[in-house]
């Protein structure tokens, strides 16, 4: 006798396939992963596995189905930032191959789904760090660079930035400071954090010109004009503010307060009235 067509009593071979890709059992590898570069694609592949976790296969009209999420909630001066950048294709026969670009660093939220439910281990926090240093987008900081009294120690900060504005807290290579004349005292100066102070002082007035160069490669608005004086010049009236709660109104008998300051910051004048 036969049972389908196998006698009884043979031996029959019986192959056993996976079942269809279920998101909770696929597997998420990658650096991407938990880090990733600003500006530069951070890559992840997903394994494709079925209720019984057994590796399953996937077809090209499978890539739809794998959805890809990545936020960063409450940047600092920028709020959310959704990446926007990203790519999933079907990756036969196991799998699939994602892709995202985040140009803020921060850290941000990746989710990865597979019909709507979350894949294995998902979702994950990922840092994305500044990319390479631009001199371009660097900045410059502080009333130092303006100039000040002869022989006064006055001071600086350099930022360095990436492409995207980023603070590149991972630079390694310091600005180049160069002073003309070069009789200008400058103190040597390495940069931590992604951040460089630089003080220097000159011992008679001048007009001094403050070069500042990353990797050979002069930052915005370098050279920058300083200058160096004897005194500071008196107050001018016509450039003299005023602000207090007597400028709009005041109290009967109680004392208000109110300041004059010359924009040069030569000094400041407080005036108590009592009306």
């Amino acid at each position: 006798a036969k049972v389908f067509g196998t006698a009884l009593g043979a031996t029959a071979s019986v192959t056993v396939v996976a079942g269809l890709p279920h998101g909770p059992q696929s597997v998420v590898s990658g650096t991407g992963l938990a880090t990733a570069t600003a500006g530069t694609a951070a890559s992840l592949s997903v394994t494709a596995r079925d209720a019984l976790d057994n590796v399953a296969t996937v077809l090209e009209t499978d890539a739809p189905k794998l959805g890809i999420s990545v936020v960063s909630a409450n940047v600092p001066g920028v709020g959310d930032v959704s990446v926007t950048t990203t790519s999933v294709a079907a990756a036969l026969p196991n799998g699939f191959t994602v892709s995202y670009t985040a140009t803020v660093a921060a850290t941000y939220r990746l989710s990865l789904t597979y019909n709507a439910v979350s894949l294995k281990a998902t979702p994950v926090s990922v840092v994305v760090s500044a990319g390479a240093v631009s001199a371009a987008a660097c900045d410059v900081s502080g009333s130092g660079l303006k100039g000040g009294l002869v022989s006064t120690t006055l001071s600086f900060d350099v930022t360095a930035r990436d492409q995207f504005g980023n603070k590149a807290v991972s630079a390694s290579t310091s600005f180049a400071v160069v002073i003309t004349p070069t009789t200008t005292a400058l103190t040597p100066s390495t940069i931590s954090s992604g951040v460089q102070s630089v003080t220097y002082s000159h011992s008679s007035a001048a007009s001094l010109s403050i070069a500042v160069t990353y990797s050979g490669t002069a930052i915005s608005g370098s050279p920058f004009a300083s200058s160096i004086v004897a005194v500071i010049p008196p107050p001018t009236a016509t450039k003299c503010d005023i602000a207090g709660t007597l400028v709009a109104r005041t109290t009967a008998n109680v004392p208000s307060v109110t300041t004059s300051a010359t924009t040069a910051n030569a000094g400041t004048t407080v005036f108590r009235v009592v009306p």
